[in-house]
């Protein structure tokens, strides 16, 4: 599961998993106006960075776990 959500600027990209394996999650962002390239962090731990690769943002996410991320 995710989404995203825009204020202005600002803006957050919810991902979760809610299974009970590690999963691979490939989310289309191009429709969001992300630059290739642009670094989000984690909202929820301070050592996470993402970095958004064309039209997509990969994610590794353990079981049962969520990220919000933001701009760096």
């Amino acid at each position: 599961m995710a989404y995203a959500r825009f204020l202005g600027k600002d803006f957050l990209i919810v991902a979760a998993n809610r299974a009970g394996l590690p999963r691979q999650l490939r989310i289309p962002i191009g429709i969001l106006g992300l630059a290739e390239g642009q670094t989000l962090r984690s909202l929820l731990s301070m050592d996470s960075l993402k970095i958004v690769q064309g039209d997509y943002l990969q994610l590794s996410l353990g079981p049962r776990e969520a990220v919000w991320l933001g701009p760096a």
